[in-house]
């Protein structure tokens, strides 16, 4: 029923979709290669978002057994777009296996439900709103647009293609959640019909294959009803609907893993329907994938801290790879969590936070700034524009000054480090100089 994976992998790595290697897409980057797409693709507008932006629908196959693929319905949230043009690649490079399956299956696919969100690297539209929380409302084109397609295409299947924070791990272990499963609720109660039952098999064939590539890796969403979701109303429509996730995996931070894991899962989800061997599946595999856990990772961790001689504690930072700047996490026990990257401080004090008045245009040279690191200043107060940073480590300006000396949650990372009382090293917005 399944590919061998070695030689699948080998193919994948020969037909994959060069250029969308990033850690964000928007409709540029794909919209040329939806023009490209050759028959047997064919390729309609059938809709724009919220800012003017296409939606293409792209239909391949003419069988009887329908499946329907949508991707970045949030607009941060890429991967399974890349791993769709690699379906593309593959389809068209090996017309033996395209043969065994076009007169059994049509599949219909939305690659990217939310290109304005794309752009702008958010989860949300141009409207602020999550289309994923649309699906009764439809107050979005984009939600519109994804509804009539299921309506008018009456899909035996759903995949629901998503990427989730990278701070997932599974339950009961420190291990990063690469990919998530879920066959969602399409009421209150949780029932399983014949549809979820299916749904179910895709997820426990997908977590068997995905044990041998990401071992420890698959986690499984909550299935609580969400009645706004797109998931749970296409599962109350009748369509076989799964959810597959996205995650972080270590030295991976365009999450070409999970790429190709959403490749592999789409060729052997479509060899196992074209073949009816979904049917004979058990779901133990699926019933078997521990929960997701949030939070369990974070970007960095600072253990044994001495904060002021005045207590001992840990601390978690995390930063967003678009906007933000790192920000403190979690300050005390955070032994529940697991650094990407974790540092011992041990025998280090960490002194109060200390800013450094800017009352006139003030040349920060790189000398002038260690200096005034060493002198013990982690934060500038006053006004930005008079601060010209001539040096390579990052500043943080306050307009006023600190109500507080110690690190505080949600707040910037600025902390000089002392050995004894003498600054020895420094953390200011993610990067670590030694004095």
């Amino acid at each position: 029923m399944a590919f061998d994976l070695a030689e699948l992998k080998t193919q994948y790595e020969a037909i994959k979709q060069s250029g969308l290697e990033k850690i964000a897409l928007s409709y540029a980057d794909i919209s040329a290669l939806i023009n490209q797409l050759p028959a047997p693709f064919t390729v309609e507008q059938v809709g724009e978002s919220y800012q003017g932006r296409p939606l293409n629908k792209i239909l391949i196959g003419q069988g009887p057994t329908r499946i329907f693929l949508w991707s970045q319905m949030h607009g941060n949230e890429p991967t399974a777009t890349a791993a769709l043009f690699d379906l593309f690649n593959y389809i068209q490079s090996n017309n033996d296996w395209y043969a065994t399956w076009k007169d059994k299956i049509t599949i219909q696919i939305l690659p990217m439900v939310n290109p304005d969100g794309a752009e702008l690297h958010q989860r949300y539209n141009a409207q602020s709103i999550d289309i994923n929380r649309d699906a009764r409302a439809l107050q979005t084109p984009e939600g519109q647009t994804l509804n009539r397609l299921a309506d008018e295409f009456e899909p035996h299947y759903g995949f629901n293609l998503h990427d989730q924070s990278r701070y997932y791990t599974v339950a009961g272990s420190n291990k990063p959640t690469t990919i998530s499963l879920l066959a969602p609720a399409f009421n209150e109660p949780k029932e399983i019909d014949e549809p979820r039952l299916v749904a179910m098999r895709l997820g426990s064939l997908f977590n068997t294959l995905l044990q041998l590539e990401i071992p420890g890796c698959v986690g499984r969403y909550d299935d609580t009803y969400s009645y706004r979701s797109f998931g749970d109303n296409f599962a109350a429509k009748g369509i076989a609907t799964l959810l597959i996730e996205s995650g972080f995996s270590y030295d991976d931070p365009t999450r070409q893993t999970a790429r190709w894991l959403n490749f592999m899962m789409l060729v052997n989800g479509i060899n196992a329907i074209a073949s009816d061997a979904i049917h004979s599946v058990s779901t133990e595999h699926y019933d078997n994938i521990p929960m997701n856990h949030a939070n369990g990772l974070v970007d960095l961790k600072l253990i044994n801290v001495n904060v002021n001689n005045e207590f001992d504690a840990d601390l978690s930072i995390n930063a967003d790879p678009f906007f933000l700047s790192p920000r403190i996490e979690d300050v005390g026990d955070v032994s529940n969590q697991t650094g990407i990257a974790e540092k011992d401080l041990s025998g280090l004090t960490l002194l109060p936070l200390k800013g450094y008045p800017i009352d006139i245009t003030l040349e920060l040279t790189d000398q002038l700034y260690r200096q005034l690191l060493s002198d013990g200043y982690s934060y500038f107060i006053g006004d930005e524009e008079q601060l010209n940073n001539l040096s390579d480590i990052p500043v943080v300006v306050y307009s006023n000054e600190l109500a507080f000396s110690t690190p505080q949650r949600e707040g910037r990372v600025h902390m000089i480090f002392a050995n004894v009382s003498e600054p020895v090293s420094a953390l200011i917005d993610g990067l670590w100089i030694n004095l």
